[in-house]
């Protein structure tokens, strides 16, 4: 086939001719074609859930190479191309954010013993540190995410892989947890 014909192809059918086995030149001008058909809106995809143009490169990288490595897999009448590259962008998006949460662990003291050198954090670390400290650690990262470094809700939800939802719970009950612990630091708690 000419490149012109090619252009004529869907996506499905771009598929298609890479899953039947095609000589190499074939190969990649079939696969060059969908990459410059699909990478824009993949890049779009990773940036959007990403939010860093590096990151949201990466993991477009690791998209195609996903793709190639489960093409006997994907079964073109159960679903668009998009749809599966999309999907698959999603989970390299979501792992590479679940990746960084699990820095956050490591760097949840740290994060609190640097806002205890600001003023305004240091009464509240003083007066409620200790029990942030012995919070159980799915509560005390939404406590500090949301309470210490003010991100909004959408934004942890993102970071954590979890429902919005489940993060407004766990910072209601972060704050309820501290209440119950210490009486006397109900309004610290709600700094």
């Amino acid at each position: 086939m000419c490149p012109q014909e090619f252009a004529r192809l869907s996506d499905e059918d771009l598929v298609r001719g890479l899953q039947a086995g095609c000589d190499s030149q074939e190969f990649e001008e079939r696969y060059a074609l969908l990459v410059e058909r699909l990478q824009p809106r993949l890049f779009c995809a990773a940036l959007r859930i990403l939010r860093d143009r590096d990151e949201a490169e990466e993991a477009v990288s690791r998209t195609w190479e996903s793709m190639l490595v489960s093409l006997g897999r994907y079964i073109p009448e159960r679903c668009l191309v998009w749809t599966w590259l999309y999907a698959i962008v999603r989970h390299v998006c979501y792992n590479t954010i679940r990746k960084s949460v699990n820095e956050w662990d490591c760097l949840i003291e740290f994060r609190l013993r640097a806002a205890a050198r600001d003023a305004r954090a240091r009464a509240l670390w003083d007066q409620v540190g200790r029990y942030v400290e012995q919070m159980p650690a799915e509560l005390r990262q939404v406590l500090i995410l949301h309470w210490l470094e003010r991100k909004g809700y959408e934004e942890i939800a993102r970071l954590l892989g979890v429902a919005v939802r489940t993060v407004k719970y766990r910072s209601a009950h972060a704050l309820l947890w501290l209440q119950q612990r210490a009486p006397e630091m109900r309004e610290a708690a709600r700094f």
